[in-house]
């Protein structure tokens, strides 16, 4: 068995992400519920800009969040064509790295 002074720190990816999307887009209790989550991803990102993207009916309760210095908003696509232009425009703000809490 190899000691423990021997064995390589674990890796992690996302520590030096500068870019973070989180994306939830659900019920209001759902979303409360992973509120605990969130936090999570604020402490393990602390000077990361974190986004989140959510329906428009939690963007106020959403902007007085702490764990966000952004704010999104978007429907749920309905259409293909929707769903694409949503991909689009993911892709286009390069995110480091995203947690999708949906």
């Amino acid at each position: 068995m190899a000691k423990a002074e021997n064995l390589a720190s674990p890796v992690n990816p996302g520590a030096s992400a500068k870019e973070v999307l989180v994306i939830k887009l659900s019920a209001l209790g759902d979303f409360v519920l992973a509120l605990g989550a969130m936090k999570a991803v604020r402490e393990f990102h602390p000077s990361a800009r974190i986004t989140l993207l959510t329906t428009p009916f939690f963007e106020d309760f959403a902007s007085h969040c702490p764990y966000f210095d952004a704010v999104e908003t978007d429907g749920r696509p309905a259409t293909m064509k929707a769903t694409t232009a949503l991909l689009a425009r993911i892709r286009k703000a390069k995110y480091d790295i995203i947690y999708d809490f949906q």
